[in-house]
C-alpha cells in the first residue's frame, strides 16, 4: 500500500512513547527515524499535522506516490536521521510522534518462524 510506503507516526500524542521489542535476528532490517524534507518535521503534533498532510498530498501530486517498495533509508522526500539494527532481545524506546519505518530488507508473503518479528507497546506517561 503506498501509505506503507512512507515512515508513520502512532500518535501526536507527545506523552505517548512507543516500545519496540525485537524477537528476530539482523537480516530482518531494523527501524530508522526520518525527517520530512519540505517540511522538516520528524515530530508530528497537533499543531502541525493537518500542514504536514497537506504537504503529503502535495508531494503525491508533484513527484507521484513512492515506488512499491517499503523504505530502506533516505529518498527524495524523506531523511532518514537515524535507524537501529535488529537484534534478538533488543528494545527501543522512543516517542511515538516521531516519523519512523521498518527498514524492511524483503517481504514475503508466506509465513515463517523465520519472518521479522517484534512486540510492540505504546505507554501514555503524564506530566503534573
Amino acid at each position: 500500500m503506498p501509505i506503507q510506503r512512507i515512515p508513520h507516526f502512532d500518535s501526536s500524542n507527545a506523552n505517548q512513547w512507543a516500545v519496540l521489542h525485537y524477537s528476530c535476528d539482523a537480516q530482518f532490517g531494523g527501524t530508522g527515524f526520518f525527517k520530512h524534507k519540505r517540511s522538516g518535521y520528524e515530530r508530528i503534533s497537533p499543531a502541525n499535522q493537518k500542514s504536514y498532510f497537506r504537504m503529503l498530498e502535495d508531494d503525491a501530486s508533484i513527484s507521484g506516490v513512492p515506488d512499491a517498495a517499503y523504505l530502506k533509508g533516505t529518498n527524495n522526500l524523506f531523511e532518514m536521521l537515524f535507524k537501529v539494527d535488529t537484534k534478538p532481545n533488543r528494545v527501543v524506546i522512543y516517542p511515538s510522534n516521531l516519523l519512523h519505518s521498518g527498514l524492511i530488507q524483503q517481504w514475503r508473503l508466506v509465513e515463517s518462524s523465520q519472518d521479522r518479528l517484534t512486540a510492540n507497546t505504546f505507554c501514555i506517561i503524564e506530566r503534573d
